[in-house]
């Protein structure tokens, strides 16, 4: 008994050793051991009942997947932040009810919205890294430390269909028609209805304005035009629009417009050569004006934009690098940086737009040389030139309008239309609770650890202060 007490002032004096930590497990082991078996046992008890027959909500659903190029990255088709909101918005859910005839159940909208909720869907990737990193691979920590989730694919929950007034039938049904809703809705978006302005040619019935003002204005709108439809040559050189494009490629409205420029260029040498004015004294101010505008903006083109960049590109020094040939002849190699090359790309541009008010100067001065105040136009020649207008006009407005329905028609086959798609269909079933056993059984065992620790502590805290009583009773008290 003497001994066992200077144990117990050991214990006091040197506070909590290994050699302490090791008796108190030695000692209460067997009471650790039951309390973990039996908070595992009740755990199991109770969370497996729940996790495999408990069925959390009855709920409808259906999936779907954006698979354009950025989305990955979290952008939408524009480049900007992906809204998955927008799947559920007020609208698409307005417009899926109504295409269901679900209008007499579904009578208040913001009700179907509370009901309703896109999950994201995880990618495989992430899962596999997570559950490594669950294991404790030391990579997959590092990677999700610098992993960008973005997931691609999506879920859309209509939960508790009969609190809505919905059998499992219509739920089916609303679900698909919200996935048609809403792919209509990201065409609206993101399509390109109408890229240039038919509407622009209707300069023919304004009298004060001069057939060579029509001119610059109609052939001043159509670079644009085929400069876009060379980028979209290059993209889809077979495309063939099947809808109101009818059957054209974009290499052949390249060679319609082609040809309606070539009309533009008679006409504008019929104005030429026959001097075909309506209002010759107000002509003359006017192409004066015009000719001091393009004057000034071709000054400053060149002053304050295209010699200082000119005087910036020449500023970038290369770097050389010196190599050897095979016969052992030194090679000198200079790399320029790569603003060098995007500076030299701004000033091709600003060159092309110098020749473009070039040209317009030459065009405006050959008109004040040709223009002869003292005779004035015929009748015959302005009714011919107002004719040639107006067929011009119509020309040019219903190849424009022939341009945007083809590339609507492109962007819809060949982008919008493929950017979205139903990945599983919908269906109503019930959820199961969603948690992890594993976890509940590791929580379990912690807490019958801890329960086991205290009780063996209490237990060897009773057992210490009885000893002491007895250690400390008279000899002829422990006698008796």
């Amino acid at each position: 008994m003497d001994q066992g007490y200077a144990y117990e002032e050991e214990a006091v004096e040197e506070g909590l050793t290994f050699k302490k930590i090791g008796h108190f497990f030695k000692v209460g082991y067997l009471i650790i051991i039951i309390s973990v078996v039996a908070a595992v046992l009740l755990a199991a008890a109770v969370a497996l009942p729940i996790k495999f027959f408990a069925k959390s909500e009855p709920v409808g659903e259906t999936s779907i997947e954006f698979i354009y190029d950025g989305v990955d990255e979290g952008l939408d088709p524009a480049g900007g932040v992906l809204n998955t909101s927008n799947i559920i918005a007020a609208n698409v859910l307005d417009e899926a009810v109504k295409r269901s005839e679900l209008t007499g159940v579904v009578k208040d909208i913001s009700k179907l919205r509370k009901y309703t909720r896109v999950e994201a869907v995880l990618p495989e990737d992430y899962l596999e890294l997570r559950a490594a990193a669950a294991e404790g691979d030391q990579n997959a920590i590092n990677a999700l430390r610098n992993y960008e989730l973005h997931p691609t694919r999506y879920t859309i929950v209509v939960s508790n269909p009969k609190g809505l007034g919905l059998s499992d039938a219509q739920t089916v049904l609303l679900l698909n028609k919200i996935v048609e809703a809403y792919m209509d809705d990201f065409q609206k978006r993101f399509s390109v209805t109408e890229m240039f302005d038919a509407d622009m040619y209707n300069l023919s019935h304004n009298e004060n304005v001069e057939y060579f003002d029509i001119y610059d204005e109609y052939v001043g709108s159509l670079p644009a035009v085929v400069e876009y439809l060379k980028q979209l040559q290059t993209e889809a050189p077979t495309f063939v629009s099947t809808g109101k494009g009818g059957n054209s490629t974009f290499t052949s409205l390249i060679s319609e417009i082609g040809r309606l420029q070539d009309d533009y260029s008679r006409f504008n040498a019929f104005l030429l050569s026959n001097n075909v004015w309506k209002d010759k004294a107000t002509a003359v101010a006017s192409l004066e004006n015009n000719l001091a505008d393009i004057t000034a903006k071709l000054d400053n083109l060149m002053q304050y934009r295209i010699e200082p960049l000119k005087q910036l590109i020449d500023g970038i020094k290369p770097n050389s690098i010196t190599s050897v040939d095979s016969n052992g002849n030194p090679v000198v190699t200079n790399s320029y940086p790569e603003e060098y090359y995007k500076y030299l790309d701004e000033l091709n541009e600003l060159i092309a737009q110098s020749y473009s008010y070039q040209n317009q100067l030459s065009d405006i001065n050959l008109r004040i040389e040709r223009l002869d105040e003292e005779n004035p136009t015929s009748e015959a020649l302005l009714a011919r030139a107002s004719a040639t207008v107006v067929s011009l006009e119509s020309h040019s407005a219903d190849l424009v309008a022939k341009v945007n329905a083809t590339i609507t028609d492109y962007y819809d086959t060949t982008f919008v239309s493929t950017s979205v798609r139903r990945v599983a269909p919908a269906v109503v079933t019930r959820r199961t609770m969603s948690f992890s056993i594993i976890i509940v059984f590791v929580v379990a065992a912690i807490a019958g650890l801890v329960v086991g620790c205290i009780i063996n502590g209490v237990v060897m805290a009773k057992s210490s202060k009885k000893a002491q009583k007895v250690s400390n009773a008279p000899a002829d008290k422990v006698g008796e």
